[in-house]
């Protein structure tokens, strides 16, 4: 169960790692309805991870997806080829970053987000969940290792939880810290977002790599072993 936790672990923090998703849960926290937002936005998020992540699991119970040493053929290949277009990802993110003269910019929509209702802000945070290749993906291979690593029904629900609370802390963290400081958090909510902003797209790139280092690895694992 050891390696399974450390790979789950890894692939939540993957998912943590998402500028845009920080960035948007941040302005949620610097509008007027910060305080019915933010929590919204946090429940969305983490519900529709836990659910699509758990109707996955799931969905594998009754199909024979091997072991982590010797997984079907057609499993190890589906993850070394989207491996391989998160690293295609991860280099058009890198080598198309804005330069050190370019300002941050957001989205119009996002821009905008300051207007939500709370039943918006719970909307948003679920969509960006999910509807995500990035996210998909990493959902996708941490499901294949739970199922896999030929636990208990308990074990396996231990893992679960701990992808879902580590995928959620890039949301959960900015959201707790507001709720307990306040107003004192803002002014540095608002850096988080500056920088977050200006550096989206590498920081997007080094996740995209990351993420699909451990498909690669995880496709090669199954194919050679």
């Amino acid at each position: 169960m050891g390696t399974a936790i450390v790979q789950t672990v890894a692939l939540g923090l993957v998912v943590a790692i998402s500028p845009f998703r920080t960035t948007a849960v941040i302005l949620v926290l610097l509008s007027d309805r910060a305080r019915r937002n933010g929590p919204m936005f946090l429940i969305g998020f983490v519900a529709a991870l836990a659910i699509a992540s758990g109707i996955g699991l799931l969905l594998t119970s009754p199909i024979d997806v091997g072991t982590s040493e010797h997984a079907p053929t057609v499993v190890s290949i589906g993850l070394l080829v989207v491996g391989l277009v998160f690293l295609a990802i991860a280099s058009w993110e890198w080598f198309n970053r804005p330069g050190k003269d370019e300002g941050p910019t957001l989205p119009r929509w996002l821009r905008s987000i300051d207007k939500l209702s709370p039943v918006l802000a719970l909307g948003l945070g679920a969509g960006l969940a999910v509807f995500s290749f990035k996210n998909l993906g990493i959902m996708i291979t941490a499901i294949l290792i739970i199922a896999q690593a030929n636990l208990t029904a308990a074990e396996d629900v231990v893992l679960y939880l701990v992808f879902v609370a580590i995928a959620s802390l890039g949301v959960a963290i900015p959201v707790i810290w507001y709720l307990v400081s306040g107003q004192e958090a803002v002014a540095t909510l608002d850096n988080w977002k500056t920088w977050l902003t200006r550096h989206n797209a590498a920081v997007m790139g080094v996740s995209m790599l990351l993420a699909g280092l451990l498909m690669i690895g995880k496709g090669i694992g199954g194919l050679v072993g």
